[in-house]
Formats: C-alpha cells, structure tokens, sequence
C-alpha cells in the first residue's frame, strides 16, 4: 500500500510538471491535499516527503525536475531527461482512476470489459524499473498447457485495454506476452548488468498499428477516404502518429499514413464498415475486399 501511496504521488508530480512554466511548492501541496480529499483521505505531504518523490523520479524513472530560483518553479530538465520513461508513467494516471472512492460509481462509468492480468502491473514496473530478469507462466489460445519463460523485461504496452510486456528471451529475442493469458509473475533476484537498454520502443514500433510487428514486414504508404463524419472522429484520434490530411472535399476526407500493413490495421479498417474506403496500396484493399467477403459469406451460410 505504501508503494501505491508513492506511485500516486510520482504520477501527480509528473502530470503536474508537464504544464508549460512548471509549477510551485504551493501548487503541489494543494494538488496532492485535493487528491487524497477525493479518495476521502486527509492528508498532507511534507517538503522532505517530496524532495524524496523528486529523487526516485530522477533515480528510478529518467526524469529530473529541478527547482528553478529565478521563476521559483519546479521544472523538467529536458537535457536530463528520458521522454520516452515520462510517456510511460503518464499512464498511471489511468491506473489512479481505479483507486478513486467507490461513492463516485453513480456518475463516472468504466467499460464492463475489465482488462485481465492488470494485477501484474506494479510487479512488472518494478522490475523494469530496478533491471531484474522475470520468470512469467504464459498459455498461449493455442496452448493446452502453460509454458515459463525468462525475460529482461523491456517495457508494458497497452491496446485496446489489453496489456501486454514487451520482454528480450534468454536468446535475445524480443517477445510480447498478452498479460490475460500470464497465469504467473515471478520476480527473481538476478539484476541484468550494466545500467539501461539498447532497446528502443519508438524504433520497434515505428509504422506499426496495435501490437503485431513483423520485423521483415515494410512500412507503406496507405491513403483512405473516410465520410465526413468519421473523419471528425479519426482526425482527432489518428490511426497513427504519421497520418495527414491530404484533402477535404464532398466525398469525404483523404487522409495518409505511413504503417504496416498487419492483421490489426486491417481489423480497425474494417470496424468502421462503410465508413473508410481504402485508396491504395492495392494489397490493402484486396485484404479488407477478402476479409469483408468471408463476412458475407458467412452470413448466407446462415440464412
């Protein structure tokens, strides 16, 4: 419970810190004192307690927030620090959201659909965080019996509310494991030697939609025309970081994207239905033409 008490705090501090022009003493101390009046806690954190939570962020996670005397602000050290390890703590504000008071059930609404394994989560942090190797049990759908593995835990990555550790073998191979089908977490006492990792989560995953990465898979050029209305939806969440809007007109929005083309990104084109027409490449279509096919036909089997 205390560990949760100092991930809570690091994740306010980093949300904080994030503002453009940083922010004071004061304003910590009231946000914190807000956030535990929420949960229906009193309670009060100290300069010593913070400069303690600014020192494990620093130690632990990459980033360095420094006190700035002439603005009298704490800010981020851009030169000192790790964007990519800011990203990844960002997401605790989501796992914050679950530890909030149970009288605020009649007016925020999470989907039923609870994403499995997430009690592995801090476990796993953990180990990232402090370079020790994991033992994890995994059944794969295909699995009739579970299989261990022995990992360098790299990094936690979610989809579609699913979780998933990114994760180097005994071998040196990159692996993902889906964390609804970890059955067991084991945290050995053997640290990785040496400090950091050569691997780069922005390079792995570069072009990629979802979770799917065929490494010898190459990044196309994909143009869509989605109808007006979608296309609100999808320009102000992108299908991926490299996507652009190429035109506007009466047909609806063409828009291009630089990615792979893997069995998530054709799922997501065809869950919009009539919604998105695929310009090119032609493999893409004749993908989304096959798959909607098989759909039809399964539909007149079962008349």
């Amino acid at each position: 419970m205390k560990q949760l008490e100092v991930y809570e705090r690091i994740s306010i501090i980093l949300n904080l810190a994030q503002k453009r022009g940083g922010f004071s003493w004061e304003e910590i101390s009231r946000k914190l004192e807000n956030f535990y009046q929420m949960k229906g806690e009193l309670k009060m954190i100290t300069k010593r307690t913070f400069q303690r939570d600014l020192q494990e962020i620093r130690d632990l996670h990459g980033v360095d927030i420094q006190y700035n005397k002439r603005l009298q602000k704490y800010q981020i050290d851009e030169k000192e620090s790790s964007p990519y390890k800011m990203e990844l703590l960002a997401s605790f504000d989501l796992i914050n959201a679950f530890h909030l008071p149970r009288s605020l059930g009649g007016f925020v609404s999470f989907d039923e659909r609870k994403a499995k394994g997430t009690e592995y989560l801090f476990g796993l942090v953990y180990a990232i965080q402090n370079g020790f190797f994991v033992k994890i049990s995994f059944q794969a759908f295909t699995q009739t019996e579970p299989s261990d593995h022995w990992l360098e835990p790299l990094v936690l990555k979610e989809f579609k509310n699913r979780w998933y550790l990114i994760g180097k073998s005994e071998d040196g191979q990159i692996q993902r494991f889906a964390f609804d089908r970890i059955l067991e977490v084991e945290i050995s006492k053997v640290k990785k030697k040496g400090k950091g990792t050569d691997f780069d989560l922005r390079e792995y995953y570069n072009g990629v939609f979802g979770i799917s990465n065929e490494l010898d898979q190459p990044v196309e050029e994909v143009e869509l025309i989605i109808g007006k209305l979608k296309a609100q939806y999808i320009k102000s969440m992108p299908f991926h970081s490299s996507q652009v809007v190429v035109s506007e007109r009466e047909e609806g929005v063409r828009v291009r994207l630089q990615v792979k083309i893997n069995y998530d990104f054709v799922s997501e084109i065809l869950s919009h239905g009539d919604e998105i027409i695929v310009v090119r490449p032609v493999k893409l279509k004749d993908a989304v033409l096959e798959r909607a096919k098989n759909i039809v036909r399964g539909y007149l089997r079962h008349e």
